[in-house]
């Protein structure tokens, strides 16, 4: 977290006042794009592939929740439902792994036939 806090920083400087004002501002392609030049104009080479791919995903996972934390209707009319992410998503007492991964990005409605077989949290029924 803390690398990519010091990289949007630099990202921030650099843009001055075109900078957005919030993360959902700019695309995740165009941070990362962001980010790079960043890095390869303080340090002469493109950060490495695993950094990157590191960067992304956290980012990508941070404005899903910012996007998630900033939608005001209910949870049942997101287009995504998943408990890891959404605290308004009620569990069941007997879930075994409360608000663990399954190892999905999410899960679909009830009924679609879609994600894992078994719990919402993966484990065999």
């Amino acid at each position: 977290m803390s690398m990519l806090v010091r990289r949007l920083g630099e990202v921030i400087a650099d843009r001055a006042g075109r900078a957005p004002a919030s993360l959902l501002g700019l695309p995740v392609r165009d941070w990362c794009g962001q980010i790079q030049h960043a890095v390869h104009r303080r340090r002469g080479r493109l950060p490495a592939a695993t950094t990157m791919k590191n960067i992304r995903c956290l980012l990508t996972r941070l404005m899903r929740m910012l996007v998630i934390a900033s939608d005001p209707g209910p949870w049942w009319q997101r287009d995504r439902w998943n408990p890891f992410e959404d605290y308004r998503i009620p569990l069941r007492e007997h879930e075994p792994m409360g608000r663990s991964r399954c190892g999905s990005t999410g899960s679909a409605p009830a009924g679609c036939g879609v994600g894992c077989s078994g719990t919402a949290t993966g484990h065999p029924r």
